[in-house]
């Protein structure tokens, strides 16, 4: 569970989105509340708005559409980037679920284009990841499965391996 608060100007601001509230709720009962009084740039709130730019449903008031700013390409490129980067960095690794299958839609971004639930980009990285361990990962971060010794290490290693996909096609090279 997510729950960001920005201003309708955040909202319109493409390259560097800021937060006013931000509550983060996991599944092993672990919650995270940061308040911004100089708002934060958080590059990960790219992805999030376009989802909600183009999936959101407004309860009251405009359509979201017309209050989230459309994200380039390289926008969400350089957003999944921030949200892996993060993730590899976390030590210990606190959760399996949530840096594996973004990681796996961040690859299919980078590959195809657009974007995709958690889910489907597991499904779609199923598909073409030839190393065993990896593919056990995917599966069982996809299940919702416990991790495992040397779970973490292998996440991590997958992580860097997207992110070096990302980086390619940051820098055209992919």
């Amino acid at each position: 569970f997510e729950l960001t608060a920005m201003t309708r100007a955040d909202a319109q601001e493409v390259e560097s989105p800021r937060f006013r509230w931000a509550i983060e709720a996991y599944a092993e009962h672990q919650w995270r509340v940061q308040r911004s009084e100089t708002p934060e740039e958080d590059l990960t709130l790219i992805t999030a708005r376009e989802t909600c730019r183009r999936s959101g449903y407004a309860l009251a008031g405009p359509e979201a559409r017309a209050v989230f700013a459309e994200a380039p390409a390289r926008a969400l490129l350089r957003s999944a980037e921030a949200e892996l980067a993060w993730w590899v960095e976390q030590d210990p690794l606190p959760q399996l679920r949530t840096p594996v299958l973004n990681a796996c839609r961040a690859w299919r971004l980078a590959d195809e284009g657009g974007l995709a639930s958690k889910l489907e980009g597991g499904a779609w990285a199923r598909l073409r990841i030839d190393r065993p361990a990896w593919l056990d990962i995917v599966d069982r971060a996809a299940e919702g499965g416990p991790a495992r010794p040397g779970d973490a290490a292998t996440a991590r290693e997958f992580l860097q391996s997207v992110l070096y996909v990302l980086d390619r096609r940051l820098r055209g090279q992919a």
